[in-house]
């Protein structure tokens, strides 16, 4: 399949649908032009690098958002496990 970015097209394969890659395509291609719109002119190469920067800072951070609730989570049923554990104790 062929998807362009920067009026470039490009061909990819994906293991995911073809709108699915037409759409990470349109993402990256938006984010480029976004940072390069920031930043003025640079190099395809360092304003490609800096979009990669950016999406890798974003899956960090929703990376740790993830963690950070999956240990609120089991807090929380480590609590009502208890809760229960006492309740069925006092029967």
């Amino acid at each position: 399949m062929d998807v362009k970015i920067l009026g470039k097209t490009y061909a990819v394969k994906s293991e995911y649908d073809e709108q699915f890659a037409l759409d990470t395509a349109g993402l990256v291609d938006r984010r480029i032009r976004e940072l390069s719109a920031k930043v003025g002119p640079v190099s395809t190469e360092r304003i490609a690098i800096l979009a990669a920067l950016n999406f890798a800072g974003e899956l960090l951070q929703m990376k740790q958002k993830s963690k950070d609730r999956d240990q609120a989570l089991v807090h929380k049923l480590s609590r009502i496990s208890k809760l229960l554990e006492s309740m069925d104790k006092n029967k």
